[in-house]
């Protein structure tokens, strides 16, 4: 729970308060679910098994009444509960119910554990111990390919609607903006204006979208002053040819060369001296029928005079073109207003913007908000995992194959042709905390583990948990795929997200984190590390001795079979290595699969 809080608190670093208030409405939601889980679920359990505890010492029913649960198969059974359940501290109670010893046989441990706790008991651990080494090779190859596949990941180009395209309105601004332009933007405008100072935002609500913070303007600007060089400013963007390619057009309509044409068709002189400059602007402006000059200038209501102006640039910038597509055109106008503003002819500074450049600062700070979020989330879930196992060998292993969770799914978003936008910024950000749990709970189990060597603890901690992480996967998985069935996208990509991330946490978590801690893993002073001691040492600590037998019958009595006394000894390492040759051509055909998909998601 600390790891998801943590994964959802990642998000007020960004500047979008949409995400920041996402973030914190999730990570209250997981802390107050963990605060109900350790107090009001648990007292709940508490009164309903002593309840029914009474109910059997009362019936005299030695029958389980809790399916799958461990047997009790008498009436004294029962008791014991009742009186634990009372608070009582007999030992004799605590080892009838939760017996643990391991001098019983596996006959009957078997009959006390769950088909899952079998099948990881006796079934996955020793099949992941003999092909650990094929497993690691084949997650290595595959977590390659995703890190190869994942730098291809880029920022958003085109504006990506929340409905889906079978929409009336997705498919309205389809037909607008290719099948009739004229129903759309015709241009892509570069507004330069003189005057403003900026924004005061230290009284903004981010809660009120109207609030968009107070404009401030620039006490030293003087239209009358400016005259010629706003003059000449238009003039050098509609003849200098270093603009050409960036302008749609060169009859831009320049505010001081509108003014200048209508005085002399008046017979007045331009430029018009500081001290009658204020009227005869507005007398120019009460003979502005359109009304067009008015949005070109800011204009105090007491006559105060004229706090800014604005001249508009008709660039080539084909509509609809957003995101990342646009930041040459931005750094061709940012660097033309610095040149400007280094001249000095002008009374204020000079800022150019363009509603598209709002588009292209907002995929940036998601960008920084998904990669400081993947940053902060794992290096949180690094000190939780080494906090709780205090080891760091296994720290490092879990803290691998979490970032090997989170480039699989970055690799998934570029072979679905996906580009980072707003969903995929929240979602990367939290991913981290998601992937930590199954991999965090092995670690936790196998690092207390009393064994003394790597397969006893490994095996140990797939029985203990691994039947809990099985189930949370699958409810976790259940809920997130109603998602699916949402109208709005981002609904759609949010539970996308959650099932695939939980998917490939329990994947690697089983798959890569189980083969690294047989392997890797560490044991305890005076542990037995060679692959021999598990023919020499018990396992304890309630564990099933590995029966090649029993794995024979588990897999249809073929795979784990023993050598008949006349074959040969090389015949079953023969097939071992033609299995695990197999094993890495399907790793590598899987490689170049998604390679091949990956390099045109057209595919």
């Amino acid at each position: 729970s600390a790891t998801t809080i943590s994964a959802f608190m990642t998000s007020v670093i960004s500047t979008v308060p949409v995400i920041q208030q996402f973030g914190v409405f999730a990570a209250l939601v997981v802390f107050f679910n963990y605060m109900l889980v350790c107090t009001f679920f648990l007292g709940v359990v508490v009164l309903v098994d002593t309840k029914m505890a009474q109910q059997q010492v009362r019936s005299g029913s030695a029958q389980c009444l809790w399916p799958g649960s461990r047997s009790r198969t008498s009436e004294a059974d029962a008791q014991d509960q009742l009186e634990m359940s009372n608070g009582g501290s007999s030992a004799q109670s605590a080892a009838s119910i939760y017996s643990n010893d391991p001098r019983k046989d596996s006959a009957a441990r078997t009959q006390e554990l769950r088909a899952v706790e079998v099948f990881f008991s006796d079934v996955y651990a020793p099949f992941a111990w003999r092909y650990r080494r094929v497993m690691l090779v084949c997650f290595g190859i595959l977590v390659t390919v995703s890190i190869v596949v994942a730098s291809r990941f880029q920022l958003e180009d085109k504006d990506d609607s929340m409905l889906p395209s079978s929409s009336n309105l997705a498919k309205a601004n389809e037909w607008s903006d290719n099948l009739f332009p004229a129903m759309g933007a015709s241009m892509i405008n570069i507004h330069f204006i003189w005057g403003l100072a900026g924004m005061d935002r230290s009284h903004l609500n981010p809660s009120d979208p109207d609030n968009k913070g107070l404009v401030l303007f620039d006490p030293h600007f003087d239209l009358a002053r400016d005259q010629e060089a706003l003059l000449a400013f238009c003039d050098h963007i509609d003849t200098h040819p270093r603009f050409t390619p960036w302008i749609k057009h060169t009859n831009n309509d320049c505010l001081m060369d509108v003014f200048k044409t209508w005085r002399e068709a008046n017979g007045l002189a331009f430029p018009v001296h500081e001290t009658y400059f204020q009227s005869a602007m507005e007398a120019f402006i009460e003979a502005d029928v359109s009304g067009h000059v008015r949005h070109h200038l800011g204009r105090s209501n007491t006559g105060g005079g004229f706090y800014y102006v604005e001249h508009i640039v008709a660039s080539s910038i084909p509509p609809g073109t957003h995101g990342k597509a646009v930041e040459d055109d931005y750094a061709f106008w940012d660097a033309h207003a610095r040149e400007i503003n280094s001249q000095g002819n002008f009374s204020a500074p000079v800022i150019q913007t363009c509603i598209l450049w709002k588009d292209m600062a907002r995929l940036n700070s998601l960008a920084r908000t998904a990669v400081l979020g993947m940053i902060c989330s794992l290096s949180f879930a690094t000190a939780c995992m080494l906090v709780v196992t205090q080891e760091w060998r296994l720290t490092l292993f879990a803290t691998m194959t979490i970032a090997s969770i989170v480039a699989s799914l970055v690799a998934g978003y570029v072979i679905m042709g996906r580009k980072l936008g707003f969903m995929e910024s929240v979602n990367l950000a939290i991913v981290s905390g998601l992937a930590v749990d199954y991999t965090l709970h092995i670690a936790h189990v196998y690092q207390h583990s009393p064994l003394k060597t790597r397969f006893g603890r490994t095996q140990e901690a797939l029985r203990v948990i691994g039947i809990s992480i099985l189930a949370a996967a699958a409810t976790t998985l259940l809920a997130s795929s109603m998602l699916f069935a949402c109208y709005i996208k981002m609904s759609q990509a949010f539970g996308a997200t959650i099932f695939v991330s939980i998917a490939l946490s329990l994947v690697y978590a089983l798959g890569l984190f189980v083969p690294l801690l047989l392997e890797f893993g560490p044991i305890p002073a005076g542990g037995v590390e060679e692959e021999e001691a598990l023919q020499e040492v018990p396992i304890t600590g309630g564990l099933m001795q590995m029966s090649r037998e029993s794995l024979a019958s588990s897999f249809g009595g073929s795979f784990f079979k023993p050598s008949a006394p006349g074959d040969s000894p090389r015949k079953g390492t023969t097939l071992a290595l033609v299995g695990q040759a197999l094993a890495v051509v399907a790793a590598l055909t899987l490689a170049a699969v998604i390679l091949f998909f990956a390099s045109d998601p057209a595919r």
